[in-house]
Order: C-alpha cells, then structure tokens, then sequence
C-alpha cells in the first residue's frame, strides 16, 4: 500500500508509462505528454506527424505556446515520426530509438522540451 499512495504523490513520468503491460493510445499518450512542455521552452514553429500503424496524429508547435496534439491535416508536416503504439512511450521519453522523416531538428527540439518537463 505504500508504494502505491507514494506513487499517487509525484507526476507519473514517460519512461513509467513506457512500462505499461497495455499502452495508451498514441493520440492520449501525446496529449499527455504535450501537458508537461512548459511554453516558455518552446522555441520554435514546427508541425510534427506521429504515424504508429495506421494511425496518424499531429503536433502543433508554436514558439511560446505549449504544444497541442491535433487531427493530421492534408498540409505537409516539418517532419514525421514513425513508431509503434507500443513503443511510443519510450521514444518520447528517449529510451528508444526514433525513426525520422524530415526536419530532425524539429524532432529533436521537441523531445528536448519533453526531457526539460521531466
């Protein structure tokens, strides 16, 4: 009982969640991820496409403003992750490798704003 109301006390992290037995959905597992980035890190514009399978999710960045995760639209993204929902977790936590297509600096800059929330 311990560890449980200890847990329940401090935010639970990416690489906890990257432990779990049934992953969250890709769409979740970003929405709360985007909610640790402080706006304040946030340095530049970059729309980022996350494609695990068949679903496809989007990151908007906005320099000053935490990132949101939106419907992908039929504009171009900077760059597209691709990943398994399964492994998600551990690539935004950078405890796996990620697979990048296009702008990797904005990949980059943005798994940087989520290692700062850590």
């Amino acid at each position: 009982l311990r560890p449980l109301l200890t847990a329940r006390r401090r935010p639970v992290q990416l690489s906890e969640l990257a432990l779990l037995l049934h992953p969250l959905a890709p769409r979740t597992m970003l929405e709360v991820a985007v909610l640790a980035v402080d706006p304040a890190n946030v340095t530049r514009d970059a729309l980022i496409d996350v494609v695990c399978a068949d679903d496809v999710t989007r990151i908007s960045c906005r320099t000053g403003e935490r990132p949101v995760v939106i419907d992908a639209g039929t504009t171009a993204a900077d760059a597209t992750i691709h990943t398994s929902k399964e492994r998600l977790a551990a690539v935004l936590a950078g405890q796996d490798e990620v697979a990048i297509e296009g702008d990797a600096g904005a990949v980059s800059a943005f798994l940087g704003w989520l290692d700062s929330a850590a």
